[in-house]
Formats: structure tokens, sequence, C-alpha cells
């Protein structure tokens, strides 16, 4: 089953059932909506990153995912957090300005 704690940590969740993007690519509108679940591919399209380093994120436990059945999926918000995370650190506004 899909774990609640995981997708709690996005905000904005509401409480329906959460859509499923398999194989969307990075500019895709579908991945617009936080409460998306995207596979694996999609995930590394996203982030523009090879398999080998998002498995080390999810390992590390720095990008949450769920699994439903055999499927790994992640949250979109997650990645987003992700993201925002790197442009802290780096010290990147994200209020549009470069």
């Amino acid at each position: 089953g899909v774990e609640e704690p995981v997708l709690a940590e996005c905000e904005g969740l509401g409480s329906g059932a959460p859509g499923l993007a398999p194989t969307l690519n990075a500019d895709d509108p579908l991945l617009a909506s936080p409460n998306r679940l995207v596979d694996i591919k999609a995930a590394i399209a996203f982030l523009s990153i090879g398999r080998t380093k998002l498995n080390e994120l999810l390992a590390a436990g720095d990008i949450p995912s769920v699994h439903i059945g055999r499927s790994r999926l992640i949250p979109v918000c997650a990645l987003e957090e992700y993201v925002d995370r790197l442009r802290d650190q780096a010290g990147c506004h994200t209020d549009g300005a470069s």
C-alpha cells in the first residue's frame, strides 16, 4: 500500500487518491500537480540525472518514495522539494530572479 507518512511530507496533498503518471518527460504539464506519483524514469527525466544517482538519493532518504505493488513511485512534490533544497544550498533565489 501507499505509505502515508511519505506522502504527508508533501504540502498541499489532497485526501483523494494520487494520480499515476508512469512515463512523463520533464516538461509534461502533469508534473505540475504536486500530488502526482511518477516512476523512476520520469523522476530521472525531471531531475536530469542518471538512474544510479537517483537510486543513491532514494537509498539515502534524500528523496522519499512509496511502493504500490512492485512499483516504486516518487511524489512530484518530493522531487520539487529536493530541487528547492539544492537551490537553497547554492544560494539561488526561487522568486524568478537569476
